[in-house]
């Protein structure tokens, strides 16, 4: 399987890697040599870029990509809502 990313300006693919830890590994080491926004969003694909699945926004934490929780699902309205004190 692959994996892509795309840019938010045009929307065509630059980086496409075999798994998601070496799109990671691609981030980082870009991150490392270029600097940068160590919190940037990046739009992850699975497949080739003429047949894609759009798999959501992730981010670089400690070199891996992680999935960018989604601010309008019930996960985490139900946790910004009901919060307790001890």
């Amino acid at each position: 399987m692959y994996y892509a990313t795309t840019t938010d300006q045009d929307g065509e693919v630059f980086t496409l890697k075999k798994t998601m830890g070496e799109l990671g590994d691609h981030f980082r080491r870009n991150l490392e040599v270029f600097g940068g926004n160590p919190n940037a969003e990046y739009i992850v694909y699975r497949g080739k870029p003429n047949s894609k699945t759009f798999l959501g926004y992730y981010t670089l934490n400690n070199g891996v990509l992680r999935k960018k929780k989604n601010l309008h699902s019930l996960e985490a309205l139900l946790g910004s809502v009901f919060t307790t004190t001890d």
